[in-house]
């Protein structure tokens, strides 16, 4: 006779583990949730996450999806899936750094100042803060 492993045996929950246990004879088979594959280096029959395809700095599996984050100086790509470098030089933060830093240069991650002369870079301010 079969014995029926999506009831739970050696203390598995199939039905959470698993998503869906179907019975077989003999044994049985997992079937998982779409965002999930099964696991089987882990135990048999246990669904994880899907491993996305990113190029983002930290990636967080979520319920069949994922999340992505990106480190300082970096934004999220519009696809989601990438992390690009911020040009703090353009000035799209609320500080025009071509007039205030004189001379900006992206870098990645962040940028460096240079000032005309006669001025120094006052950093106590704000970073590439150009003054006579």
């Amino acid at each position: 006779t079969d014995k029926n492993e999506c009831e739970g045996i050696r203390g598995v929950d199939f039905n959470q583990d698993c998503h869906h246990c179907i019975n077989e004879d003999p044994g049985y088979r997992c079937r998982c949730d779409a965002g999930y594959r099964e696991d089987n280096a882990n135990a048999e029959g246990n669904c994880v996450g899907v491993d996305y395809e990113v190029d983002c700095h930290t990636c967080i599996n979520t319920k069949g999806s994922h999340t992505c984050s990106c480190d300082h100086g970096f934004e999220l790509h519009p696809d989601g899936k990438s992390c690009i470098d911020v040009n703090e030089c353009d000035g799209v933060r609320g500080v025009d750094y071509n007039n205030d830093c004189h001379r900006c240069n992206n870098t990645t991650p962040g940028y460096t100042c240079e000032c005309n002369e006669g001025f120094i870079e006052d950093n106590s301010t704000l970073k590439g803060n150009c003054v006579g």
